[in-house]
């Protein structure tokens, strides 16, 4: 008996991993952010049907106005099929190894420990966007980008602290 055997979908981000390294959470967008371009795509294919019933209605030669319109409807759909796959595609993975690494190299560099470093992120991120000096931030920039963390510090601060005043 011949047995089809299928990848399985929790393995399949294994290979961005290092060695010794670990998934430990996957976060992607909200479905929410295809909302307009799914608007968009019943919009153009509403428009084009519209637009073909009332040339049809009223006798008018519909061939090349029809024709484009359809055409553009058929855009649309592909363009909301290519934003739907590349928002299935797309995700955040969190590891256990490069952030911790990032943590540990600024522990070093302040010669304090692990634990006081972490106390101090969670401690400052409730008063103000960042309780370290400009020269311990652009340590941090450096340490992210030998350790590979892709956005750094610019790229969570903006995220977490744009609503501020």
């Amino acid at each position: 008996m011949v047995r089809l055997r299928l990848p399985d979908p929790a393995n399949r981000d294994m290979k961005y991993l290092a060695s010794q390294e670990q998934l430990v959470s996957m976060v992607r967008l909200h479905w929410a952010v295809l909302l307009r371009v799914i608007g968009e795509t019943v919009g153009a294919i509403a428009l084009a049907l519209a637009v073909n019933v009332f040339l049809a209605v009223r006798g008018a030669s519909t061939s090349i106005v029809t024709t484009l319109l359809w055409y553009f409807a058929l855009i649309m759909i592909l363009r909301a099929l290519w934003k739907i796959t590349d928002w299935h595609m797309d995700h955040l993975m969190i590891t256990d190894k490069r952030l911790l690494k990032v943590l540990k190299g600024l522990a070093e560099d302040l010669e304090i420990t692990l634990a006081e470093v972490i106390e101090l992120c969670v401690l400052t991120s409730f008063e103000q966007p960042s309780g370290f000096s400009k020269g311990t931030q652009r340590r941090i920039r450096q340490l992210c980008d030998v350790y590979g963390v892709e956005h750094g510090l610019e790229h969570f601060r903006t995220r977490l602290f744009s609503d501020q005043r």
